[in-house]
């Protein structure tokens, strides 16, 4: 079946997903076994080398689901699709989006920022966000879309049980199979030829190397009242080699898939009254439709033009088959292109513009309160960044 806006109506009100499937190669091989690099995630204990993550039928995670979400904001994001906040320091430059932030619209830099001198949440706006439900998520869609399609938590308004938490409405990962760790090692040869026979080394207030303690940091007083002088090994700076190890240089693995779904049930919990205050079946089907629209155009983006997921690990996609399901064994298959997804998109958020649901693209500005731009300053000095302006 062709992918079309009337197509995407009739499923938001009667099918359970949208699932999608799609197979991958690196690029620098066309036939398994396919060497990749996965990501390394903390040892169970303390002190063991990072390890990969895998099973004992010999699938291997190359991308996890938090990680896939990312990329999928990402692309929305560059096409500025959708609205957003900047914060920004006295002078208006702008220190980060939204979009960066990890709790999105909640998090803890948009409460220490304010709104026209109102700090952020205690303006209409930021209440608007905070009180909203998933029956009453109108200011959701209006002001921070994404919280719908990739779920979030006001995890900093101190609500307990009771504050905003709405589950992701796209699970999407990446991992290989039968994968088999291949052996390897890595050495750092350096050509200055620094050697421990330096002895111990110190840093400056220039944060650079230092032979002389007098010349160092002073740090902590310690339990005797007396500044701390902290040491370096040369290693412990960056200099010096580092002989070869025994590590592991990735996997091979027989075929790399994208395996995920869009679970329509959880964008039908969502209800958005308008003027009114009263819901309507018309406004919430045309809402969810962009919402289901917009997450079908950013899978296919990701997936067809091009996933690099980190150095060793650069996909190219062979396939991707798109099936609506019904439940009871019912499927629909749908033929789906970028092109196409776009298309749609585009004629879904149209259709908003008559709901008065269209969204404002140019980002609003809040400002970071005094407190957390003395946070950030204090914190980019002592790394060497330098100042923010208040």
């Amino acid at each position: 079946m062709n992918l079309t806006y009337q197509n995407l109506q009739s499923a938001v009100a009667d099918a359970l997903a949208f699932s999608f499937l799609g197979h991958f190669q690196p690029s620098e091989a066309s036939s398994p076994p396919y060497r990749v690099v996965p990501p390394t995630y903390a040892p169970p204990r303390k002190g063991d080398p990072p390890q990969y993550l895998t099973t004992e039928t010999g699938e291997v995670r190359l991308d996890s689901p938090q990680s896939f979400a990312n990329r999928l904001e990402e692309v929305i994001a560059s096409e500025n699709l959708t609205p957003s906040f900047n914060i920004v320091d006295g002078h208006g430059v702008v220190l980060v989006n939204s979009r960066q932030l990890p709790h999105r619209v909640f998090d803890a830099a948009m409460r220490d920022s304010d709104l026209e001198g109102q700090p952020f949440f205690k303006s209409k706006l930021g209440a608007d966000l905070r009180a909203a439900r998933p029956a009453t998520a109108t200011a959701l869609f209006r002001h921070a879309p994404e919280t719908l399609l990739f779920g979030v938590w006001d995890s900093h308004s101190g609500g307990g049980n009771q504050v905003l938490r709405l589950a992701r409405a796209i699970t999407a990962r990446v991992f290989g199979t039968g994968g088999k760790l291949r052996p390897g090692g890595a050495q750092k040869s350096d050509p200055l030829n620094i050697t421990k026979d330096v002895g111990l080394l110190y840093l400056d207030v220039n944060h650079q190397m230092t032979l002389d303690p007098n010349e160092s940091v002073r740090g902590k007083k310690d339990k005797d009242k007396k500044e701390t002088v902290k040491t370096y090994k040369p290693s412990d700076l960056g200099h010096g080699s580092v002989p070869a190890s025994d590590s592991k240089d990735g996997v091979d693995v027989e075929d790399i898939i994208l395996q995920g779904a869009i679970h329509l049930g959880v964008l039908r919990k969502y209800r958005f009254p308008v003027d009114n205050g009263k819901p309507s079946e018309e406004v919430d089907v045309a809402v969810r439709t962009a919402l289901l629209a917009m997450g079908i155009w950013a899978v296919q983006s990701v997936a067809t033009r091009g996933m690099w997921l980190r150095s060793g690990c650069d996909l190219v996609y062979q396939d991707l088959t798109w099936l609506l399901r019904y439940g009871g064994g019912k499927d629909e298959a749908f033929e789906v292109s970028l092109a196409t997804a776009r298309k749609v998109l585009d004629e879904a958020l149209a259709a908003l513009a008559g709901h008065n649901l269209n969204w404002e693209n140019t980002p609003i500005t809040l400002k970071a309160n005094k407190e957390l731009l003395k946070a950030i300053e204090i914190s980019s000095t002592a790394i060497g960044i330098g100042e923010v302006e208040d």
